[in-house]
């Protein structure tokens, strides 16, 4: 199965505990199926591991080295999404749901490239209950699902 990983569950591996998130899950999830990230992943990444930076909660180096783990780990395939009309197309049709163009890009992306987007983000969570969202999933990949960590283990 392809899965597309929300960028909440790359944090630890720049040094961002999420107490939530089970370590075993992630390596299940990498050793079981097709794991894929947005390029613009890496980006938040770096960004919120700044923030942990600055406030001296992590050292930069940690940051650096999970970036080229990632970056590295040939089970994790790297999307550029800005290099498709279709997934850019994708989404500046759901930017209007979402105010994080972030949150956008990942969201247009794994429909674009997957099966299942993982997330743990509410907003991205609610575009499932939205009318118009359903019908451009049922044109664009209509095996497309959005699933939690929890919801995913139940699947």
């Amino acid at each position: 199965m392809k899965i597309l990983l929300d960028t909440t569950y790359l944090l630890p591996l720049i040094g961002i505990g999420i107490k939530e998130l089970d370590r075993i899950f992630l390596r299940k999830i990498i050793r079981e199926h097709q794991v894929f990230i947005s390029n613009i992943t890496l980006f938040e990444l770096a960004a919120k591991g700044s923030k942990f930076v600055v406030k001296n909660i992590i050292n930069a180096q940690d940051v650096m080295d999970g970036l080229k783990t990632i970056q590295n780990d040939e089970r994790i395939e790297i999307i550029d999404p800005f290099s498709s009309y279709d997934t850019l197309q994708i989404g500046f049709l759901i930017r209007k749901f979402l105010s994080d163009y972030i949150d956008t890009i990942i969201t247009a992306t794994a429909i674009k490239s997957c099966e299942i987007l993982l997330t743990e983000d509410k907003k991205i969570h609610k575009l499932k209950n939205i009318e118009e969202f359903k019908k451009l999933v049922k044109i664009k990949n209509s095996r497309f699902e959005i699933l939690s960590a929890k919801e995913f283990s139940l699947y």
